[in-house]
């Protein structure tokens, strides 16, 4: 009976032992140099590679860009910057139209419910539109976004009359520009989508 006391005890002592002891071997394994290049090594990866380019915190200082899913830079969206305005220019669906200077024509598209998407600049973007009249009771509202590829950003909306003619909507668009391109991706959406517009577009 002793015999088996003295024998568990031993390996009880025994057991203790060597877990102490790989425990020591364990540290033993990894060098103070090599320790500290594990611990730059995890502060690198927390670190964010914009802080010192952008005032310390990414997407807060005052030159600093936000970024999209796929990297890129984003406009500042700033709504407060748009100041658009819509005015009737004719009566006329085919009025004649000379080229005012510094206006680069784009492109022109018709659509009921959304154009295509036109690429600007910057500055202020024109969009010539022509719509019929089809009746009282409808409201037509044109509202401009610019899509950023995966998500659209609403720029701003404008009440229109309800009545058959030429208008024309100039906003700014700057703070909108963005991504590789350095472009703003602009489409326009109406409501009254029983009713085909034609736009004309200029930068």
């Amino acid at each position: 009976m002793k015999k088996k006391l003295f024998t568990i005890g031993t390996l009880f002592i025994l057991g203790i032992s060597t877990q102490t002891f790989g425990n020591y071997a364990s540290a033993a394994e990894i060098s103070p140099l090599e320790q500290e290049i594990l611990e730059q090594g995890s502060a690198s990866y927390a670190r964010d590679p914009l802080a010192s380019q952008y005032d310390g915190q990414e997407g807060n200082g005052p030159s600093s860009p936000s970024f999209s899913e796929k990297g890129e830079p984003e406009g500042q969206d700033d709504p407060s910057t748009v100041n658009g305005k819509i005015i009737k220019i004719s009566d006329s669906l085919n009025p004649y139209t000379t080229m005012a200077s510094g206006w680069q024509y784009i492109t022109s598209d018709s659509f009921k419910t959304q154009s295509k998407t036109v690429n600007s600049a910057g500055g202020n973007v024109k969009i010539v539109i022509t719509q019929p009249y089809i009746g009282p009771g409808f409201t037509w509202t044109y509202t401009l976004y610019e899509d950023d590829g995966y998500k659209f950003n609403k720029i701003d909306a404008w009440d229109g009359e309800n009545k058959k003619g030429t208008y024309e909507l100039i906003a700014n668009v700057s703070s909108y520009v963005d991504g590789s391109n350095k472009k703003a991706e602009l489409f326009l959406k109406k409501t009254v989508a029983s009713a085909t517009v034609k736009t004309k577009w200029y930068d």
